[in-house]
């Protein structure tokens, strides 16, 4: 530690000095493949504390300064008192009492001003949040403000599109003079692809209007907004038990480039495990899809987001469809999630050494991203066996692409901690922590 605040203090006096800087990287380097052979319980807090360092210096070459995330960390591994961080508290009597109160959801839709740009979508918010008694009548108002509007497009960034959200409380009269709306809107050349049509064919099917939306879903504007729809409507059938193609013939070509991602994002919109789960069938239909389709981004992407299904079918079956239709990043990710929600703890264990092994394959593993967001998951190895691959992680992370200062400000990398050493393990990182500061600072 002498060795690398000496080096350190004569890189900041010479910042142009490239040689001093790698000589000081190769140094904690160094000390890192020392440590990672070294027992756990001491080696953890040198892995760290390297890590934290390696990061900096590869990256500044000005004195560390505490931020928010460090400062979490610290809190995490009581690495710190209350008064170390009193300077992000403010005075007890300068703090306003936030009693969570919505203002524009105590006011009436008569109080809100019709000249505001975005008045239609307020309306919109009001509708939606009403009381059952009274919410046709703001569903209507809410539709006049967008038909006066039509011919001037405008977004406010934060939707998916003008009656997005208003659809889903829409009658079928006012689904119908919503399209109409949304088909003027189109013309006038209002942001597309949007999925208000979608949301409007959805919404349909969901008060079982099948054949008109059945009759609208081929005359949405775009590839994946049909696809959304689609799948969405596919859902409603699931829930209702209706006969319903997943795919028809005809609309296959709809699934080309991202119109399968879009399909199963409207699967998993309407259908949410455990609360709404999904026929077993239905789970076929759609890694049958995933298997036939030529784009390995799609189907990755397509996998991921049926992540909120992998509880509802067997283990197996996803860990197969992971391992052959999921690429990259994207795989691991998937991996790690199956592990969270599969059952046997054998499984969890085999599936947590796939995504490992697969994590190491990657160009830039970036391992503290998949350290911060799956710690927990390593608890289904045997303790040996969980350290052995989190001192490989930590070593990985220092040049790997990782972001540890995010990656590991959460709660995750301490309960791991906890379950594998103990306060042994937490005080040596605790103090291990405090030399990052006596290193790197001024």
């Amino acid at each position: 530690m002498t060795d690398w605040r000496s080096q350190w203090l004569a890189l900041l006096a010479e910042p142009r000095r490239d040689d001093i800087a790698r000589e000081l990287v190769r140094s904690v380097q160094l000390d890192q493949e020392l440590a990672a052979g070294q027992p756990h319980a001491t080696a953890i807090g040198r892995l760290l504390r390297d890590l934290f360092i390696l990061h900096h210096i590869t990256r500044d070459r000005v004195p560390f300064e505490p931020g928010p995330y460090w400062r979490a960390i610290l809190s995490n591994f009581g690495a710190t008192a209350p008064a170390d961080i009193d300077d992000e508290d403010e005075d007890e009597d300068d703090v306003d009492v936030d009693v969570d109160v919505d203002v524009d959801d105590a006011e009436d839709a008569d109080s809100l001003d019709p000249n505001q740009p975005f008045y239609a979508w307020d309306l919109s918010q009001r509708a939606v949040e009403a009381p059952l008694y009274g919410r046709a009548g703001l569903v209507d108002q809410a539709l006049d403000a967008f038909e006066r509007i039509v011919n001037a497009p405008r977004d406010p960034g934060n939707d998916n599109g003008p009656m997005c959200d208003l659809a889903k409380v829409m009658t079928t009269a006012q689904v119908r003079r919503a399209w109409t709306i949304e088909r003027r809107m189109a013309a006038a050349g209002w942001l597309s692809p949007n999925w208000t049509a979608p949301c409007l064919v959805t919404r349909l099917a969901a008060i079982g209007e099948w054949s008109e939306a059945q009759a609208l879903l081929p005359q949405i504007a775009d590839r994946e907004g049909r696809a959304l729809a689609l799948g969405r409507m596919a859902a409603h059938a699931a829930l209702a038990a209706r006969p319903f193609a997943l795919v028809a013939p005809a609309q296959r070509r709809w699934l080309e480039g991202d119109g399968l991602v879009e399909l199963v994002r409207g699967l998993t919109l309407e259908l949410r495990w455990p609360e709404r789960a999904p026929p077993a069938s239905l789970i076929v239909a759609c890694l049958e899809l995933v298997r036939q389709h030529p784009d390995p981004r799609a189907r990755s992407g397509a996998l991921v987001l049926l992540e909120g299904w992998y509880g509802a079918g067997p283990t197996e079956l996803w860990r197969r469809a992971i391992e052959a239709y999921a690429v990259g990043e994207a795989q691991v990710h998937a991996l790690f999630s199956l592990a969270e929600e599969a059952a046997d703890a054998r499984d969890i264990a085999e599936i947590v050494r796939a995504a490992v092994r697969r994590l190491f394959e990657l160009p830039r593993p970036r391992a503290t991203r998949w350290l911060g967001s799956y710690a927990a998951t390593l608890k289904a190895l045997p303790h040996h066996e969980a350290w052995e691959v989190l001192a490989r992680m930590l070593v990985s992370a220092g040049h790997d692409g990782s972001w540890p200062l995010a990656d590991l400000s959460g709660p995750e990398l301490v309960d791991l901690l906890r379950w594998l050493g103990g306060d042994e393990v937490l005080a040596s990182v605790a103090e291990h922590l405090r030399d990052v500061e006596r290193c790197l600072g001024r």
